[in-house]
């Protein structure tokens, strides 16, 4: 059922919805299928995201949809590392170096005591990074009032810090805020925890980086395709060296998420029963491991904020063309 093709299904346009998973700097690839979506006409039903895949649902369904590109566009700008356009590896591995010492300007920057913590008779600290430029920034770029009255349904998902439990936090359900944005891509160690409702809030890409079993917590009635933006790779050559090392460390431990949410998902619906509308899968994953540094989730240079986008706008195209 769930490999069903939508051309045998009949000749209404399926429904479609989206998972947008977490990957920091990585995120930019989510543009560019934002993008390549508007150009094909195609507005989901459902978007789920998790970490920078929150933060794309929010940019691009928080005020008019035709203004969700400049929206998008504007945050990278705002988080790009202008010191060097990031041609070359060196640079590039020295920019994510800047970025996890200093913080970048427009998104994060170091806090008090932060590092000094660790040092003794240091006061204690949790975090350290500041994410009050990042609240600023998405204040100014979403609007929470058009994000709740979406005729998209958009859920975010967050980890309770003290008891590990995810929570999905839907503009169905609840009214969206920025507090709840941040919630979903408060990274521990690296920025604080956000409370919502007293508890401590994380990014639940720890253990949900891929959010696609959200997309079925009701019932699929119609033909649909399932969108799943993933900014990991599975699959890639041996690495020959510590960076390519980290790098695929990094790659597996996120992919193993999304192949295990795709084979959940795929068992659920081969038991459901015959009133579920047939389901197409659609992977968009990020895979230039040709060009990415092992630390690439923090390197904000110019060129792989372009690289990753273009890539976005390519995935879907192939995936269309399919």
């Amino acid at each position: 059922m769930a490999d069903d093709i939508m051309a045998d299904a009949g000749p209404s346009a399926p429904d479609d919805i989206v998972a947008l998973s977490g990957g920091n700097a990585l995120g930019a690839f989510h543009g560019g299928v934002v993008e390549a979506f508007l150009d094909h006409g195609i507005l989901p039903q459902h978007v789920a995201g998790t970490s920078i895949g929150a933060v794309t649902a929010a940019l691009w369904l928080g005020g008019p949809v035709d203004g969700a590109v400049d929206r998008l566009r504007a945050f990278w700008q705002a988080a790009a590392d202008k010191s060097g356009f990031g041609l070359t590896t060196t640079w590039r591995k020295s920019a994510l170096t800047r970025a996890l010492l200093l913080g970048r300007a427009g998104l994060f920057h170091p806090s008090f005591p932060g590092f000094l913590a660790a040092l003794p008779g240091a006061p204690a600290d949790d975090h350290l990074f500041d994410t009050r430029p990042m609240h600023r920034l998405l204040e100014r770029l979403v609007d929470v009032d058009a994000l709740n009255a979406s005729p998209t349904r958009v859920t975010m998902l967050s980890l309770d810090q003290s008891s590990g439990e995810v929570l999905t936090f839907d503009n169905r359900s609840i009214d969206l805020t920025i507090d709840h944005v941040l919630a979903s891509s408060s990274l521990p160690l690296a920025f604080p925890p956000v409370l919502i409702d007293g508890r401590p809030m994380v990014d639940a890409g720890l253990s949900e980086n891929c959010p696609v079993r959200r997309l079925f917590d009701h019932p699929i009635t119609r033909p649909t395709r399932c969108w799943v933006a993933d900014l990991w790779p599975a699959r890639a050559p041996r690495a020959s060296s510590l960076d390519e090392v980290l790098g695929r460390t990094q790659d597996l431990a996120f992919a193993a998420q999304r192949q295990w949410a795709l084979e959940h998902v795929r068992t659920l619906l081969d038991r459901a029963d015959a009133n579920t509308g047939p389901v197409e899968f659609r992977e968009l994953i990020l895979n230039q491991t040709d060009w990415e540094v092992g630390g690439k989730a923090f390197d904000y240079t110019p060129a792989s904020l372009q690289r990753r986008w273009a890539a976005g706008r390519t995935a879907v195209a192939m995936a269309l063309a399919a």
